[in-house]
């Protein structure tokens, strides 16, 4: 980017983390992982056949090699038990278990879901820190400063899970500032009896309950698809389309039905999103082969956030 210099932002993060209270061993072992995750996205995998069907293998191309050895190094794990974390699973059935290869596309998503699930523990992790950093008695607090931060809200030409996610928390927010900035406020004017000209604005909370309703909601459909043993995205378009018809924030006309997809008019404008992949998307659950490698792992860190989720 022009008029950054990656040294300079590089020293101010460094300060930061100091000022913070992160200990040394922590910020190594926090960029670490960073660097670990981003190798890890790197990995690409090829479909294997054999007479049990499709199973999958680490691509045999430089990059993928590279990617793979540097995201073990990393994140301080065994490279053959990292390959066999992302394309077998174990599966438990009463008193027997045993092993289902993955195919290509279910060991990219199997890498997708470790990364993220890396990336989540330390992003509360980093949150926890910062506020036990912070942290004073209530007694010493004068004054609170409060902070916003509004997320860019996301149309693309093809909008999947991670936008809805996305624009959710867009609409959440808005909500968060018309409940301080226009309804609280005016109803202390009316308490107080203070003369003002009442404001209109737009209220999103019927958008809100589209999205969050923990019968009808979007949201809740989709956990009660991911919950079936047989789930499918177009099953879950099907639900959708009966249960939300009548709703003035929903819309599905006869073009989006053949393609599995639905429109939510937002605060910001109508975004069309399209059910496939979602059921898969919303899973994105760490097996616990994957959860006992990582609480394995030489990074004390990682292996700290793992084992505290694990008893949590």
């Amino acid at each position: 980017l022009r008029n950054v210099n990656d040294q300079d932002e590089y020293r101010d993060l460094k300060v930061a983390l100091n000022t913070l209270s992160f200990s040394v061993d922590n910020q190594r072992d926090l960029f670490d992982l960073v660097a670990g995750c981003l190798h890890l996205g790197q990995l690409q995998f090829q479909a294997v056949f054999s007479g049990e069907g499709e199973g999958s293998a680490v691509a045999s191309d430089s990059g993928s090699r590279a990617a793979l050895q540097a995201a073990t190094v990393l994140l301080g794990l065994d490279e053959a038990e990292l390959v066999k974390t992302l394309t077998v699973r174990t599966i438990v059935a009463r008193d027997d278990t045993y092993e289902k290869k993955l195919t290509q596309i279910q060991a990219s998503d199997a890498r997708d879901a470790l990364a993220k699930a890396i990336y989540g523990r330390i992003f509360d992790w980093i949150v926890r820190t910062i506020n036990l950093s912070i942290q004073v008695d209530a007694s010493q607090v004068r004054a609170n400063i409060g902070v916003l931060d509004i997320f860019g809200f996301e149309c693309f030409q093809q909008n999947s899970f991670e936008q809805l996610c996305i624009n959710y928390t867009n609409e959440t927010l808005q909500q968060q500032f018309n409940q301080y900035i226009f309804k609280m406020e005016q109803v202390e004017y009316q308490a107080e009896k203070i003369e003002w000209s009442f404001i209109e604005f737009p209220d999103n909370q019927d958008c809100l309950d589209l999205i969050e309703n923990k019968v009808n909601g979007i949201l809740a459909m989709v956990d009660d698809e991911c919950r079936l043993p047989s789930s499918s995205d177009e099953r879950l378009a099907s639900r959708m389309y009966k249960a939300l018809e009548s709703h003035s924030r929903f819309m599905a006309s006869a073009p989006q039905r053949r393609d599995n997809k639905f429109c939510v008019k937002h605060y910001a404008g109508p975004v069309v999103y399209c059910t496939i992949t979602f059921v898969d998307k919303n899973k994105d659950e760490v097996p616990k082969e994957a959860t006992s490698l990582l609480q394995r792992t030489s990074v004390s860190l990682l292996q700290q956030l793992f084992t505290e989720f694990s008893a949590a």
